[in-house]
């Protein structure tokens, strides 16, 4: 059975809870705070055009979009775990590292083209391809220095 609450007597943070709840893969508590961060600054910004956060319950999920967010934009080495992570076949934390840095300096030459990480996440895992791609290479790398023996 459906429960009405009256969304607008709820605190910022109660609201971000509600929208961790929604979304239990994504985020932690330090997400959920940096969250209400986010939403309490762009509730202030949009206050200066009139606006409050009943304004947006009429058109879309304002906290649970600044939680989406927040949770998506991790830092490169915990999205590189996150894909490590992901791996049947995980490798070591050279590879995490090395993976790391390549993310970011493909990044890097992105962000001249005005490319963002947010932009990749789109249209595929660039954090994925990244480490997948250092662990082949170690690993083909470990396999010739092996057969040179």
């Amino acid at each position: 059975m459906y429960e009405y609450t009256d969304r607008r007597n709820r605190s910022l943070a109660d609201r971000i809870q509600a929208a961790a709840e929604r979304h239990p893969q994504h985020g932690t508590e330090q997400d959920q705070a940096a969250a209400t961060a986010l939403l309490a600054d762009m509730l202030q910004a949009a206050a200066r055009h009139g606006m409050t956060l009943a304004s947006f319950d009429w058109v879309t999920d304002l906290p649970g979009s600044c939680y989406r967010a927040v949770a998506r934009n991790r830092h490169l080495p915990d999205r590189i775990d996150a894909a490590a992570e992901r791996r049947s076949n995980p490798g070591t934390e050279q590879d995490k590292a090395a993976a790391t840095a390549l993310l970011a300096d493909m990044l890097q030459a992105a962000a001249r083209h005005g490319i963002s990480l947010d932009a990749f996440d789109w249209a595929t895992d660039l954090p994925g391809s990244c480490y997948a791609a250092v662990v082949s290479k170690s690993r083909n790398e470990a396999g010739r220095w092996a057969a040179a023996r």
